[in-house]
């Protein structure tokens, strides 16, 4: 809207004019926009996201959703893990992820059973290879999204979702960030899912 008269935009920074300059941002920042026109304010939040190749994890167990249908990763006792709504009570340890550090990348196995996951998003029937089950995650700081990259003997393909479960040898580049990782509440044994995770 800048070819408007009589408006002005003033931005969160203090500048004004239609436009905000941008320089040496090192992390994910918020910034708004006040915009007047015929006396009228409006307000415009953005967010300003910044990528976080080769991000690190704490370790821990975690609950990996699919970004876009918010379903939940579930270890459902076969081969193939898949999306599921949350489950509030009886069985939440098969939602729960236990990322580890293993060299310089991360292996992923299911808190229920200690099975892990290989390069196909798939529960291993071979013996655990770090060369072959350990993938790189990607993400945006301060953000809990994610891409996740095989490695090693594996390739580098990313894995994608179909909302209904993984592909690990899905894609030769980034597919955005289609998983969102949380890690999850574990007090004095407590394995539920926290409240504001529930759909």
């Amino acid at each position: 809207q800048s070819n408007i008269t009589g408006a002005t935009w003033a931005w969160s920074d203090g500048s004004y004019g239609t436009s905000l300059s941008l320089e040496n941002i090192q992390s994910t920042q918020s910034r708004s926009l006040i915009f007047t026109l015929n006396g009228i304010e409006y307000t415009l939040d953005y967010e300003i996201y910044v990528k976080d190749s080769n991000k690190q994890m704490t370790e821990g167990n975690y609950y990996i959703k699919d970004f876009l249908s918010g379903l939940y990763l579930t270890n459902n006792g076969t081969t193939t893990p898949s999306f599921s709504k949350a489950i509030l009570t009886s069985d939440s340890i098969s939602q729960m992820w236990t990322i580890t550090k293993d060299g310089s990348r991360y292996k992923i196995l299911s808190a229920k059973d200690q099975r892990y996951v290989n390069e196909h998003a798939r529960f291993g029937t071979n013996p655990y290879y770090t060369e072959w089950n350990t993938y790189t995650f990607h993400g945006i700081d301060k953000k809990n999204v994610y891409s996740i990259q095989n490695g090693g003997s594996a390739g580098t393909t990313y894995w994608i979702s179909n909302g209904a479960n993984i592909t690990g040898l899905g894609s030769s580049s980034m597919p955005d960030y289609p998983f969102e990782i949380s890690q999850t509440r574990e007090l004095s044994g407590d394995t539920s899912i926290e409240n504001n995770y529930f759909d």
